[in-house]
């Protein structure tokens, strides 16, 4: 993946808030993650790389969880990647 298309999926699946000002090593960082996730065998596998961004409170304080952004994650790749 090239960077545009790490920010325009992390955009799409997890904070359209999200710019460049981030910095390099972030946005490495990312990449690296999401390449797991979009490589991960199952669902269950993806969502464990990326529970660790929230404790467990802070995805129920935002209505969310990590199987559902690794999904996201996985659609806006087959989307961005195509």
């Amino acid at each position: 993946m090239n960077f545009n298309q790490v920010m325009t999926i992390y955009r799409s699946a997890v904070d359209q808030t999200a710019t460049a000002a981030e910095g390099s090593d972030w946005w490495r960082e990312v990449q690296a993650e999401m390449e797991a996730v979009i490589a991960a065998p199952t669902k269950a596998a993806a969502a464990a790389i990326i529970a660790w961004w929230k404790s467990e409170y802070e995805w129920v304080q935002c209505g969310d969880s990590p199987a559902r952004v690794a999904v996201r994650i996985r659609q806006a790749a087959k989307t961005v990647l195509k």
